[in-house]
């Protein structure tokens, strides 16, 4: 939520842009919100406003006659005085190049033209947040040394009249030496809580803001999935020379869509729903990935020689644990070269031999290994690298996080990590996870089971049109009657006047003027035993539990796929 004009008028906002068209809409928006807002169409003379009054925040775009953004970005950077300054790059380019130049000439984060309002207030506002927050931890880092300062000076004098006094003083001086420990443990802790304090604030806004982009994401991943599909499956042939092609944007959207569910896992918006992984197609893709991504010095083999390998788990997190052992160890052979091998096996461990491995119990086990010949590690380095924070790169080259991640994802897939090291003679790491226990004949037989249709007639409600014509189109094709609507008051409106027409009713749950489970209890007031199916790219309001409390008959996750909704439909209507 957008600060108080009042509040905002306090923040001067600088914006550097040539095309004074995209200036005035930028300032006039801004100056909406109740920010104060200069600017000028070039960097030189924007260079010369800012050193004369320091602005709070600037607003830089990259391409400019005569000084560039990064240019002007450097500058600043360079300044004592203006170095401190957040920078937000507002810019047409949109490589990954410009991008990584942006960020390394200082710039705080990027912003695509065209931009979406709503977006350029949230990132000014959050960037204004977190300036207030460390602005504030500087002074409270000089109020405590002066604190400390004084402290220290009541001490030094304690102890200068302790060292005068006789022996019958001892007592008391082992008393005032032990305060004055739990004195300094006391403010230990204490800078200890404020940093964890400052970190769950961070991650709770990261957390806001990932939030919301994961519902708008998984909407336009619908659209892409499901358009993706229909192509695959109704109007391409396996022999067209588009089917390739289609099938490719529908995994890569499946991958889309595992992605933003590890973005929100990191920012504890979403638990992940347990799904069966298969470990071998996850161990071919990374190392394809990474025979395409290191140098040719370093040779990579695989064994993969587990009979059963799927697993039960979160398909983004198993990569994860991939990708990062397997760059970690190509790391490790970066000067010398060597021989990356990743390589998996069937593991039995009885109560016995369970009790060897540190939270293991008895039972199946995939064991997933990843050597390397690289420079291996002291006992030292091995028993610290699972910390948080811990790491032997160079500054920028890592952020010590990595393998303390996997750490955490290992152990809460009930398996464990193993690492096998010396100085010059490489790292093995081994990952016990515990194999899946479902019958995958029984979902094999399911995915080979034709998509179930039927005649009944379904209201669709979704504030997104794009994703009710997506839907419409694919229930239509499924035999069901379907009529749509983007406005649910004028959806509710309608069951009122028809309230027996509908076998099924089908609503997004983020949506503007009334939500869907609103919706849903409205309509249940009307006709109670109407079956109803939410759906969502992210709620932090309602998840499935939650729903059915209220009466709903089943929750679906966003992207919608052509399968998952068919069967999800037939369940919900064959009771």
């Amino acid at each position: 939520m957008n600060e108080s004009p009042r509040h905002n008028a306090e923040k001067n906002i600088f914006i550097v842009d040539d095309k004074l068209p995209n200036l005035r809409v930028m300032s006039d928006m801004l100056k909406q919100h109740g920010y104060t807002v200069r600017g000028v169409p070039d960097g030189a003379t924007a260079l010369r406003m800012i050193h004369a009054d320091i602005p709070d925040l600037i607003l830089l775009d990259i391409r400019m006659p005569g000084m560039d953004g990064y240019k002007v970005c450097r500058h600043l950077k360079e300044d004592e005085k203006t170095m401190d300054i957040p920078v937000i790059f507002i810019s047409a380019m949109d490589e990954s190049v410009d991008k990584v130049k942006a960020f390394n000439v200082g710039g705080i984060d990027y912003i695509t033209k065209p931009f979406q309002i709503e977006e350029v207030l949230a990132r000014v506002e959050t960037h204004l947040s977190l300036r207030d927050m460390n602005i504030r931890l500087r002074q409270e880092i000089i109020q405590r040394k002066k604190a400390e300062d004084a402290l220290q000076k009541v001490n030094d004098e304690l102890e200068y009249r302790v060292q005068q006094r006789t022996n019958e003083l001892a007592e008391t001086n082992e008393e005032l030496k032990t305060e004055i420990l739990e004195r300094l443990n006391m403010e230990k802790a204490l800078q200890k809580s404020e940093a964890q304090l400052r970190h769950a604030q961070k991650m709770e806004a990261i957390g806001t803001l990932a939030g919301g982009i994961a519902h708008d994401f998984n909407n336009i991943l619908s659209v892409i999935s499901g358009y993706a599909e229909i192509a695959k499956y109704n109007e391409l042939s396996e022999g067209h020379p588009a089917h390739y092609s289609v099938e490719q944007i529908f995994l890569a959207a499946e991958r889309a869509t595992a992605l933003v569910r590890q973005i929100l896992a990191f920012s504890r918006q979403k638990e992940s729903e347990p799904v069966e992984v298969g470990i071998h197609m996850y161990a071919k893709e990374v190392v394809k990935f990474l025979k395409a991504a290191i140098p040719p010095s370093i040779e990579i083999r695989h064994k993969l020689k587990a009979g059963s390998d799927t697993i039960m788990g979160d398909p983004s997190s198993v990569h994860q644990i991939m990708m990062n052992l397997c760059t970690n160890a190509a790391h490790a052979m970066r000067e010398k070269g060597g021989i990356l091998e990743v390589s998996t096996e069937d593991v039995e461990l009885d109560i016995r031999v369970a009790a060897v491995y540190r939270d293991l119990k008895s039972g199946s086990y995939i064991k997933l290994i990843v050597s390397d010949t690289g420079e291996g590690m002291t006992g030292l380095v091995k028993d610290r690298i699972f910390d948080p924070y811990f790491t032997t790169k160079k500054v920028g080259e890592g952020t010590g996080l990595g393998l303390s991640v996997v750490h955490g994802i290992v152990k809460n897939h009930d398996g464990a990590i193993i690492v096998e090291s010396e100085p010059g003679k490489g790292s093995t790491f081994s990952v016990f996870l515990p194999k899946t226990e479902e019958d995958e004949k029984a979902r094999i037989k399911e995915e080979l089971e034709p998509i179930p249709g039927g005649r009944e007639s379904i209201l669709v409600v979704d504030d997104e049109e794009t994703v009710t014509k997506l839907l419409k189109l694919m229930l239509k094709a499924l035999g069901y009657t379907v009529v749509a609507y983007n406005n649910p008051i004028e959806a509710f409106e309608t069951f009122r006047q028809n309230t027996d027409r509908y076998d099924l009713v089908i609503a997004d749950i983020m949506m503007p003027e009334m939500t869907g489970d609103r919706l849903a209890i409205e309509m249940m007031k009307i006709r109670s035993d109407i079956p109803i199916i939410l759906c969502t790219g992210f709620s932090d309001r309602i998840d499935e539990e939650s729903s059915r409390e209220i009466g709903v008959k089943d929750f679906v996750m966003k992207p919608l796929l052509r399968d998952q909704i068919a069967r999800t439909i037939r369940r919900v209507l064959d009771g």
